[in-house]
């Protein structure tokens, strides 16, 4: 049995643009590795990251005036439930 991580951050950061961010300079870099698409969550826009060599990871970033949101899953091995749980986790999510 794989066990999943979650993490959620919730940070301030001088970065005033997603791009700047390095989590996600550095996904940008491996972009062999990792896919990268809008998304909108609770009517704002970020951008999710997927690893793409059959590692489970997904990643999303959110940048909202000088605070940056990250909800990140991982599981070490095949999860059949991976992108259901995820898109759970995500729905669930809201902003106050």
């Amino acid at each position: 049995m794989s066990s999943k991580k979650l993490l959620i951050s919730v940070d301030k950061t001088q970065e005033t643009n997603l791009f700047d961010i390095s989590g996600i300079q550095y996904r940008r870099l491996k972009s062999a590795l990792y896919s990268e698409k809008t998304i909108l969550l609770d009517g704002r826009s970020g951008l999710l990251y997927e690893r793409k060599d059959g590692s489970y990871e997904k990643t999303a970033f959110f940048l909202r005036g000088d605070i940056l949101t990250v909800i990140s899953l991982t599981a070490p091995s095949v999860n059949k439930d991976f992108d259901k749980d995820y898109s759970y986790i995500l729905d669930s999510f809201f902003w106050k």
